[in-house]
């Protein structure tokens, strides 16, 4: 058997020392990375990251092996043929890994996993007969490793998302990932907070309050940003992605109105001032060129279909459901807001400025990402699907309604960014002197998104 150890340490270096020294180097080199990327121990890791595992502990066996034939002295070129060796070995790795853009590697862990394999693997060398400091360096690396003792709950980690008020077909995606388990096959145990339904609805809304901060908001963006520039002790929130960037409701008016002049002087139903209905009334506005306040009267509480049928309004700003029950009841359509082409910034992915700095919570954002990323793939591939998720999302709307709600989620991006151009034409329409403090970089991250742009995690989701 070829020894592992120069020659001139022969006496002190036994094959149970570099049994020993070998177990603990490639539990380090494991254990360390995975602590790193989720906070916890590489036993909660979840099962795609298992190819890290076997391609990192591979690469520190084929590490060891190599030291094993050159048999280093303690001298420079000893040295240098191990960082040569071990660079050697974890390239492998690395090459291996970025075949696999699915698994949830950085490449700063695999850089971690490298430089912990060399650095190991040059210890005993450079401490010839002082073993026992190599030892309490392993001892301080995984006990320093907090995640091994403090696992978090099995199902994943522990996330709480809550869903904006209103059940809209830009939901869906996130509800379909729900419904096909995507969440926790990124090792995510996520509780959701479900609004009421409008209607009958399969998915029931959540028995609880809804919960003040929630690590995750999936709600209008700009709805949020208005929130920001009007309240004093509201927290900074920012988008990591989008999903529902063009204005694509419609105007629906109380029968005997035929065009969008009608409607001047009257009253135009929306959900709350600082809603995505409200910011289509501004866009409606402006667009006719009306004084929002004299020329038009903008009623909050006032964008259900039973609004116009009581005639409390004239018309409704109507998000899906309520367009699809009107148009059935014969209720004219003045306009389609889809044809207008005006950005939007509509439900994102919200999260708070501060809570994505706390250590851990960036992997938790990704993971959500990935999740969500998949379940606009099915919205986009599994037509059927996505239908049957949104009649069981916004009750019995039948075939007809959902098919032509469906394809109005065509509008939908493949690769949800956050919604640029629906941001500035946000800081436009609600342009003030708090507002011109802000640049539209202040409103969102998308350094998430392009990571999973670059790695092509998002493309393989079309493959």
């Amino acid at each position: 058997m070829t020894s592992l150890h120069p020659k001139h340490d022969a006496v002190s270096t036994g094959p149970m020392f570099w049994t020993v020294w070998h177990a603990l180097s490639l539990a380090t080199v494991l254990a360390v990375p995975a602590y790193y990327q989720f906070g916890e121990s590489i036993a909660s890791a979840p099962l795609n990251w298992m190819l890290h595992v076997v391609a990192m502990g591979t690469a520190y066996l084929g590490l060891a092996t190599i030291v094993a034939l050159v048999r280093p002295e303690r001298t420079l070129r000893g040295v240098l043929d191990v960082v040569v060796a071990g660079a050697s070995a974890y390239g492998t790795a690395i090459l291996l890994l970025s075949f696999r853009p699915d698994i949830p590697v950085s490449p700063r862990v695999v850089t971690i996993s490298m430089l912990l394999g060399v650095s190991l693997g040059l210890l005993p060398i450079l401490l010839q007969r002082r073993r026992a400091y190599g030892f309490v360096i392993h001892a301080v690396l995984l006990f320093g490793v907090s995640g091994l003792w403090n696992q978090k709950q099995l199902g994943g980690i522990p996330v709480q998302v809550v869903f904006g008020n209103a059940r809209s077909l830009s939901k869906v995606p996130f509800v379909i990932a729900i419904d096909q388990g995507i969440f926790e096959k990124y090792g995510l145990n996520v509780s959701f907070w479900i609004p009421p339904a409008e209607g009958e609805s399969e998915i029931p809304a959540s028995p609880f309050a809804r919960p003040a901060h929630p690590d995750i908001l999936v709600d209008g963006h700009s709805p949020i940003m208005f929130r920001m520039v009007t309240e004093a002790n509201f927290a900074p929130m920012i988008a990591i992605a989008g999903g529902d960037c063009i204005a694509r409701m419609h105007i629906v008016g109380k029968r005997g109105l035929e065009r969008l002049e009608d409607l001047k002087g009257k009253r135009l139903g929306v959900n709350l001032q600082r809603s995505t209905t409200t910011f289509v009334a501004q866009l409606l506005a402006r667009r006719m060129g009306w004084d929002p306040v004299l020329d038009i009267s903008i009623l909050q509480f006032g964008r259900d279909a039973e609004s116009l049928r009581t005639g409390v309004v004239d018309a409704i700003v109507a998000e899906e459901r309520s367009f699809a029950e009107l148009q059935a009841e014969g209720y004219p359509i003045l306009a389609d807001t889809l044809d207008w082409k005006d950005p939007m910034a509509g439900n994102s992915v919200l999260v708070d400025q501060d809570w994505l700095k706390v250590p851990g919570h960036r992997d938790v954002a990704l993971r959500f990402l990935k999740a969500s990323a998949e379940g606009f793939a099915l919205f986009h591939r599994n037509p059927e699907l996505a239908r049957q998720t949104m009649t069981k999302w916004n009750g019995n709307m039948g075939t007809e309604g959902a098919d032509a709600i469906y394809d109005r989620g065509g509008s939908f991006p493949r690769k949800p960014y956050p919604c640029y151009d629906g941001i500035k034409k946000a800081m436009e329409v609600y342009d003030s002197n708090e507002m011109r403090r802000h640049t539209p970089e202040s409103f969102y991250d998308d350094s998430l998104m392009r990571e999973l742009d670059k790695s092509g995690f998002l493309d393989s989701l079309y493959e």
